[in-house]
C-alpha cells in the first residue's frame, strides 16, 4: 500500500504573519518531498483567544468547540492539524508540541511557536524545523527505533541528529530544541544519544531542513508499514 499524504490543515494567532504561514507550508512540502509522499497545506481559520502557559492549553483549542474555527471539527480526516500561536520566546511555551499519532481514521494535532521566526532574534530555518518536528511526532513511533532514550513517547528525539564543524553544529528537525537553541532561548534537556552522535554539542547552531538518515527510515517505515 502506498503512504498516505502529508495532508495538514492550518491555524494560526490573528498577529501571525502571511509569511510565516507560508514558510510553514514550504516547511510541510519539503518534509513530504523527503518521504517521498505527496502532501498538502491548507489555512483554515484565524485564531483569536487567550495565551497559554503551557502547550495543553493551545492542544486543548484544537479539540474545544467553543472556540470559533480552530478545532478539530475543521480538520479532516486523515489530516493534521497545526496552529501557530505567538508568544515571546521567553515564555514557557517556546517551540511546540504535538498530540496523538497519524491514522487514517483519527485526528491529530501540533502546534508551533510563530516567534521563532518572527522574534528579532528569530531564525526561519529553526522555525521551518520546529514545524517538522512537531509534525514528525504523528509520523514516528521511535520507541524501538531510535538509538536513545528519552522518556515516554519522546525517543523520536534520539533519531535526530547533530553534526560538529569548526564554531559550528548543524541540528537535523528532530534534534531541534534539543540541541543549542536561540540566544536567550533556553534548551530541552537532549535524549541519551542522537542519531550517530554522542557527544554534548557546541558553538553557533545552524538548523539544516534535512532528515537524518535515522528519521527518514523510521518515519518512512511508520508511513509505510502502518498503513
Amino acid at each position: 500500500m502506498s503512504s498516505p499524504a502529508l495532508d495538514v490543515t492550518l491555524f494560526r494567532d490573528e498577529d501571525v504573519d502571511n509569511d510565516t504561514l507560508i514558510v510553514a507550508s514550504d516547511a510541510i512540502g519539503n518534509l513530504a518531498d523527503q518521504l517521498g509522499t505527496d502532501s498538502s497545506a491548507t489555512p483554515r481559520g484565524k485564531r483569536d483567544g487567550p495565551d497559554h502557559d503551557d502547550y495543553d492549553g493551545y492542544l486543548s483549542e484544537l479539540e474545544d468547540e467553543d472556540v470559533p474555527g480552530v478545532n478539530v471539527d475543521f480538520i479532516p480526516d486523515g489530516n493534521q492539524g497545526l496552529l501557530l500561536y505567538k508568544r515571546d520566546l521567553d515564555s514557557d511555551v517556546t517551540m511546540g508540541a504535538s498530540r496523538s499519532r497519524l491514522r487514517s481514521d483519527d485526528t491529530c494535532y501540533a502546534v508551533v511557536n510563530a516567534q521563532l521566526m518572527e522574534s528579532i532574534v528569530g531564525s526561519e530555518s529553526a522555525f521551518r524545523n520546529a514545524v517538522k518536528h512537531e509534525l514528525l511526532h504523528s509520523l514516528m513511533n521511535g520507541d524501538d527505533n531510535c538509538p536513545g532514550t528519552h522518556g515516554p513517547r519522546s525517543d523520536d528525539h534520539s533519531c535526530g541528529h547533530v553534526e560538529d564543524s569548526l564554531f559550528q553544529a548543524t541540528i537535523t528537525p528532530m534534534a531541534t530544541g534539543y540541541a543549542l537553541s536561540l540566544p536567550g532561548v533556553g534548551t530541552n534537556p537532549p535524549p541519551s544519544e542522537f542519531c550517530g552522535y554522542e557527544d554534548d554539542p557546541s558553538g553557533d547552531p545552524n538548523w539544516t531542513p534535512d532528515l537524518s538518515e535515522c528519521t527518514e527510515s523510521e518515519a518512512t517505515r511508520w508511513l509505510n508499514e502502518e498503513y
